[in-house]
């Protein structure tokens, strides 16, 4: 939450955390699920937020025996939603108005993806809200008892559930993502396992880096302003008739439908993983298209310094 932590003194902003006092110190669950969500939530509120403060609340909420149920409460003195507009501010593309989009840039995905991981955690994500007075948005979410951490002389190192790429080689990425906070979790997922990543916010961006640079394999998302990925997509395919390249490219959609990969593939995608991004998931579809890529590329190296 450091980045946020600065984003919200930047813009003079009071960034506040309040945890219930009888909210549980250690629970079990999934922590990138929870922190996707927060930083999802939290980011919103400070884009949305000229002055005042935002407002991150936790404690404990009803729930079966042996389950522990957290209600999480993301709060911002910000410009509000319209009532017309709320029921409908989960699904994908849906802004609260057009000139907020063009002012703020618009919420883009990330309360979509914020309601299914909500809802892959058993919970359910709501909002209150009223224009020029700020928004509120809950989530609550199931957990297990947690146990506290053996010292670490008694801890034993887990295997990776991540599959080795391209014969453990380093791979330079070019990650086509408008979203910042989807670039950081894709970014940490990628560097953590020792690839080299160039982030482009979108297709015009990419078309430059990929014209400048050698690369790999693209991360390509779908909904991005100015050009889309199908769109940038078409471009790389064209510029590579008449030549040997081809520069696999995974489509990153929030539509699993088949409709929707049908399109990622008629564009010249070479494969597709849905939002909110699964670990294992992104990292076969990497080993999968580099299997049949063509070799002999060149890599570019690092910079030095």
């Amino acid at each position: 939450m450091k980045d946020l932590s600065l984003r919200a003194r930047q813009k003079g902003l009071e960034l506040d955390c309040r945890i219930h006092p009888d909210t549980p110190q250690v629970i079990a669950g999934d922590p990138v699920r929870l922190r996707q969500i927060l930083m999802n939530l939290v980011g919103n509120a400070i884009k949305f937020t000229e002055q005042g403060e935002v407002t991150v609340q936790v404690e404990p909420h009803a729930g079966g025996e042996g389950e522990i149920w957290l209600h999480f409460r993301v709060a911002d003195t910000g410009i509000g939603i319209p009532a017309a507009k709320q029921a409908a501010i989960f699904d994908a593309f849906i802004q609260a108005d057009g000139s907020t989009a063009r002012r703020y840039g618009g919420t883009g995905l990330g309360l979509t993806i914020s309601r299914r991981l909500v809802e892959m955690m058993r919970g359910r994500i709501w909002m209150e809200s009223e224009v020029g007075r700020g928004t509120t948005i809950h989530f609550t979410a199931c957990f297990g008892a947690g146990e506290a951490a053996p010292a670490p002389e008694d801890v034993e190192p887990a295997a990776s559930p991540v599959p080795a790429i391209a014969g453990e080689r380093a791979l330079a990425i070019l990650l086509v993502e408008d979203n910042v906070v989807n670039q950081k979790l894709a970014v940490n997922l990628l560097a953590k396992q020792g690839h080299r990543v160039t982030v482009a916010k979108n297709g015009h961006e990419a078309l430059a880096a990929s014209d400048q640079h050698r690369f790999d394999i693209v991360l390509m998302d779908v909904q991005m302003p100015e050009m889309d990925g199908f769109e940038a997509t078409r471009a790389i395919r064209a510029r590579e008739q008449g030549t040997a390249g081809h520069l696999p490219i995974i489509a990153i959609t929030a539509h699993a439908m088949k409709g929707d990969c049908d399109r990622c593939l008629e564009a010249g995608m070479d494969g597709y993983i849905s939002k909110p991004i699964n670990t294992s998931a992104l990292f076969h579809a990497i080993e999968r298209a580099m299997a049949v890529a063509p070799a002999g590329l060149p890599v570019p190296q690092p910079a030095k310094n």
